[in-house]
């Protein structure tokens, strides 16, 4: 290959390259704050977490919208009220900011944390071991 057309070839790469925005490359953009989060279901008790959206102009000047956004996630994960989410179900999911024509994005990763207990154990079993570690029970080693 020649360098010209190695040259071209860069340009083209390099054009193709770039930040994606909120439905066109040119005017203000909108993104939700945190970007990403990881979240624990405990017990089977929904986590709740809230997110900021934020415009940013052509200038570079930011502006809190969250209040004028509607947030948005898929169903089977959980649902907003206002910007706060209550998120029942585990996995990857995006969280949806919508302004107008913009549109941010944030990831959420939902996690499951179930503690079971054989019935046929005493009732505060499940409590046996979340004392905290006590140094001077632990054995000596010689």
């Amino acid at each position: 290959m020649n360098m010209g057309r190695l040259l071209i070839a860069i340009a083209l790469t390099a054009a193709g390259c770039g930040h994606s925005s909120n439905g066109d490359d040119d005017g203000p953009m909108l993104t939700v704050d945190p970007p990403t989060s990881e979240l624990w279901i405990l017990d089977g008790v929904p986590a709740t977490a809230d997110f900021t959206a934020t415009l940013t102009d052509e200038d570079g000047k930011a502006h809190d919208v969250t209040s004028q956004v509607r947030f948005s996630v898929d169903e089977g994960f959980g649902s907003f009220t206002g910007n706060t989410l209550s998120l029942h179900g585990a996995g990857k999911t995006t969280v949806f900011a919508y302004l107008d024509t913009k549109v941010g994005q944030a990831q959420v990763i939902g996690r499951v944390k179930d503690i079971r207990v054989d019935p046929s154990l005493p009732p505060g079993a499940k409590g046996w071991f979340d004392n905290p570690e006590d140094p001077g029970r632990a054995p000596t080693v010689s």
